[in-house]
């Protein structure tokens, strides 16, 4: 396979999972489709040709944070007490 060919095939990949993930962003309460997460991000987002920088990271981060329901015991507390534990 030429070097354009592997490229062509690896788009047509990542089209189709893209599309399978806002399906099941639709579908299922539970998973949330975030491939727009840079759409409108000018600034470089990776270190290299697959990993994240810091801002990369942060806005990934930020997107989960925000999709997510709040339950529970408060996540953004500095401190988290461990019920299973005796107190001190």
């Amino acid at each position: 396979m030429s070097i354009l060919g592997a490229i062509l095939f690896l788009l047509s990949l990542y089209q189709e999972c893209e599309l399978l993930a806002m399906v099941l962003d639709g579908r299922y309460d539970n998973f949330f489709c975030i491939t727009d997460v840079f759409d409108d991000v000018e600034e470089t987002v990776y270190k290299d040709i697959c990993h994240l920088n810091a801002l990369g990271d942060s806005l990934i981060a930020e997107r989960i944070l925000g999709d997510l329901p709040l339950k529970g015991p408060d996540v953004t507390s500095d401190t988290c007490t461990d019920e299973s534990q005796p107190a001190n």
